[in-house]
């Protein structure tokens, strides 16, 4: 498994590059164009979401389990940190798929929550 991955996944755009070609090398791309900007219609943006919204429910599931990270005799990583590992994958395979500037959201974001007041909302959680 070790020496597969290609592109420096210690930067942004190498990490969106080796998911997009993992991805697309497994065959979860078939559905899509080649060519950018993504697919804008169908049901795709839905089905998505709800991948990236079930690998954080398994990462629930592991805490609950108290598995944060192991590895099973077959070789699967499992537990807390593989889960969100694979949450953060299915997050950032959508932002290059949809070709989104996540940089530019995250800045528009991250500004925005420091005009906020302390706990904003009044909720615990």
């Amino acid at each position: 498994m070790a020496g597969r991955v290609t592109h420096d996944i210690s930067t942004l755009a190498g990490l969106l590059a080796e998911i997009g070609r993992l991805n697309t090398a497994k065959g979860w791309r078939d559905h899509f164009p080649q060519d950018k900007p993504g697919p804008l219609t169908g049901p795709w943006f839905a089905a998505y979401c709800a991948l990236a919204t079930s690998e954080v429910a398994e990462a629930l599931d592991e805490y609950r389990d108290k598995r944060w990270s192991e590895t099973r005799e077959d070789g699967k990583p499992i537990g807390v940190g593989p889960e969100l590992a694979d949450a953060l994958i299915r997050l950032l395979d959508m932002i290059d798929i949809w070709d989104i500037d996540i940089v530019s959201e995250l800045l528009r974001v991250l500004e925005y929550g420091w005009t906020r007041p302390y706990q904003h909302g009044g909720r615990v959680l």
